[in-house]
């Protein structure tokens, strides 16, 4: 075997084995001859393809392109990227493109780190791996093998084109099934059924998943057994299927030339009911002249049911569609809520972790803004519709409203305390911007910074015990930290650039802010005691207003990279950033629950 491009390779491995390894490095490629079984790694290592031998009959040159970490690439509803995407393909030596499969499949094992196990909160049962159909650019999701000893998750393939690992939905026990409904009204529903081989996985048992895809049409297909059980019971007239029996003796249609009288008679003698409901129009034609065409029409009943079921399987289709509100259940720990102005004023929505099912909150002609979930049942926002800017609360189900403040100054940037029972937020009504805090139900309003400087963007440490704020005190904006009472301030980031909105990680080790200090305003991490400054996002737009997953493996921001400011997703090293919203309005202020 000759590698080209890649590190050289010693013939004398075959004498042990016949397996042997090559690294395969960007599109260089490597050279196969498929005499032998080849494994075939990336250039990490962490992407490994195992050609067996025999899969095709003459040498080909396989070719690797990694995609990166960055992007979403139109997977189906449900499934998340991981980040790991790259193309695989093949030609033959003497042609530059060739359809090759692969007979025996090719093997595609991908190594599961803590990035991509954060991804699936650590669940080895939510990873698949996905290959896109180069013409059509749909995604299929293949059975895959996840084992947890080996921290690795495989699939077999029998052409190339575009991979990805991907997350799935959770599955809540050993057989469990995730519908998704289509993305428009009469679109098929694609039902994809992931069963667990081995739910609790040992060294020698990795677990398999392997999910189904099935397409329902307009055909009813829960009747596994036979069509004929439904036509009987949906023919709407009894008397019509003991019909069918009567033309079996086609000897029937020799009369009908002149002789109907005596067709008549045999027709009405085995059901008398019969000629009543359908027989009628047959009567009508007294004339025996005329009766020639009517015995055309006795046959037309009777071929009438073989059409029939197929307007009676039509019924039975439209049961699906409605489970279509709710296209997915929300992950608990996983919803994430949000200000958008799709409804043309500011409102309080909210999507689950990879932005599906997005729901209005609010539906009101004001606004609503600044969201921050208060345990995992209320959410604080601020809203001007009883005439200023007040900040309100209400159930996660929208129900509830109630305002917590009443004051003509703009109180605003509610932040719930970790154990729900306070939040502090921002006012001016003492003359400029301070930071307050008060009660669940607005009481004991009390004022914590006491600068002529404007200090606001109050964020609560995982223990309560501290809180970090913004304030512009120094000349610019810096994140600044203080005991829950107003004592103890000091400047964290102490920066020239203006550091904004500070969000505390869950385990209180690390702050995660917004600054311009490279000229570009991005996400950026901060150890808790100033120390450690590290560089998440790096885009020439704006990120903002990062916001933590409870298990502190991901961060929600908001960016105008597309054009207009959408939610993005990434994981806590700033990889797999993916974006979540879709719409044309501005989407702003994510906040996960916690």
């Amino acid at each position: 075997m000759i590698a080209t491009g890649v590190l050289s390779l010693s013939p004398s491995l075959n004498d042990f084995g016949d397996t042997i390894t090559a690294l395969l490095i960007g599109p260089a490629g490597v050279l196969i001859t498929g005499k032998d079984t080849v494994d075939v790694v990336s250039a990490d290592g962490r992407v490994k393809v195992t050609v067996p031998a025999g899969s095709f009959n003459e040498p080909i040159i396989l070719e690797f392109q990694e995609l990166g970490k960055i992007g979403n690439p139109g997977l189906p509803e449900g499934y998340v990227s991981a980040g790991r995407m790259f193309d695989l393909s093949a030609r033959t030596v003497d042609a530059e493109n060739s359809s090759i499969t692969f007979r025996p499949m090719l093997t595609i094992s991908i190594d599961i780190g803590p990035a991509e196990l954060g991804v699936a909160e650590d669940d080895f049962s939510r990873f698949f791996i996905q290959h896109q159909h180069g013409q059509t650019q749909a995604w299929d999701v293949s059975t895959s093998t996840a084992d947890p000893v080996a921290s690795t998750v495989a699939a077999k393939t029998g052409s190339l084109s575009r991979f990805a690992l991907t997350v799935g939905p959770i599955l809540v026990n050993e057989a469990s099934t995730y519908i998704n409904d289509g993305v428009s009204e009469g679109t098929p529903r694609v039902t994809f059924a992931s069963t667990s081989v081995s739910p609790e996985p040992t060294q020698s048992q990795p677990f398999i998943f392997t999910p189904v895809l099935t397409v329902e049409s307009t055909v009813n297909d829960t009747p596994a057994s036979s069509p004929t059980e439904v036509i009987q019971p949906t023919n709407i007239p009894p008397p019509l299927p003991t019909e069918i029996p009567t033309p079996t003796p086609m000897p029937v249609a020799t009369p009908t030339p002149i002789p109907t009288p005596t067709s008549v008679p045999t027709a009405t003698a085995v059901p008398t009911p019969t000629p009543s409901p359908v027989p009628t129009p047959t009567a009508i034609p007294v004339p025996t002249p005329t009766p020639a065409p009517t015995p055309t029409l006795v046959p037309t009943p009777t071929a009438t049911p073989f059409p029939t079921p197929t307007s009676t399987l039509m019924p039975t289709a439209t049961p699906f569609p409605t489970p279509t509100p709710t296209p997915l259940p929300y992950v608990a720990g996983g919803r994430i809520a949000f200000q958008s102005d799709r409804s043309v004023n500011s409102e309080i929505m909210i999507m689950g972790l990879d932005g599906y099912n997005q729901v209005n909150l609010t539906s009101n002609a004001a606004t609503g803004t600044d969201p921050s979930w208060c345990g995992s049942e209320r959410l604080t926002y601020v809203s001007d519709r009883d005439g200023n800017l007040e900040i309100y609360i209400m159930l996660a189900d929208e129900s509830e409203q109630t305002r917590l403040t009443e004051n003509f100054a703009a109180d605003t940037d509610p932040s719930c305390s970790p154990s729900g029972n306070q939040i502090a937020y921002t006012s001016t009504r003492d003359g400029n911007k301070e930071v307050y805090v008060m009660n669940l139900n607005g009481s004991a309003q009390q004022r914590l910074t006491t600068n002529d400087a404007s200090d606001g963007r109050p964020a609560w440490s995982p223990d309560g015990a501290q809180i970090v704020f913004v304030s512009d005190r120094d000349g610019n904006q810096e994140i600044y930290m203080m005991n829950t009472d107003g004592s103890g301030v000091f400047n964290i980031t102490n920066d020239s650039g203006d550091d904004i909105d500070p969000a505390w990680s869950p385990n209180g080790g690390t702050i995660a802010f917004a600054s311009d200090r490279n000229l570009s305003m991005d996400i950026y991490l901060i150890n808790s005691d100033g120390t450690g400054i590290t560089h998440l996002t790096n885009n020439t737009k704006i990120d903002s207003a990062p916001s933590w997953q409870a298990s502190g493996f991901q961060l929600v921001f908001q960016t105008s990279r597309d054009g207009n400011d959408d939610i993005y997703r990434m994981s806590s090293d700033g990889s797999f950033q993916t974006k979540l919203t879709q719409s044309l309005a501005i989407d702003r202020a994510p906040a996960w629950e916690h």
